[in-house]
């Protein structure tokens, strides 16, 4: 239920990127929406009690350096390289593109957090990605 919300939420965000990206660069559209989002969450952790954890120096060195570059990677190069691949490939396109990537987090997760690559898990992942391709290519 979380990951169809997840994906609704993502969809819907999509859609109105592509709007916003007639008229905003993507590094800008990019450098305005992070903030908010941020401001949001931190509010959402401090109603919830959770405030009191959002002291980082508290955390590790090792999760606190995960966390830095997971946030870069993800929220600002990721997201940053999906915007300039909507704007110039369009969002079908660049969906069916982006439907790989479960196929790149099981091979990483297997390679470097050495979690068991279940045939299952391989089938799945590798039906929704073709299937992904087969819907939006028609």
């Amino acid at each position: 239920l979380l990951c169809t919300a997840a994906g609704i939420c993502w969809t819907i965000s999509i859609s109105m990127m592509k709007i916003v990206l007639r008229d905003v660069d993507p590094l800008l559209a990019q450098t305005f929406r992070l903030p908010f989002a941020a401001l949001l969450m931190t509010g959402w952790a401090i109603g919830s009690g959770q405030g009191r954890d959002l002291n980082i120096i508290r955390y590790g060195r090792t999760t606190i350096l995960l966390l830095i570059a997971a946030g870069i990677l993800s929220y600002g190069f990721g997201l940053l390289l999906s915007l300039f691949a909507i704007k110039l490939a369009g969002i079908t396109r660049s969906s069916v593109l982006r439907s790989w990537t479960p196929i790149f987090i099981m091979l990483l997760a297997f390679l470097l957090l050495k979690e068991k690559l279940r045939s299952k898990t391989i089938l799945g992942v590798l039906i929704s990605s073709v299937g992904t391709v087969m819907v939006l290519s028609f």
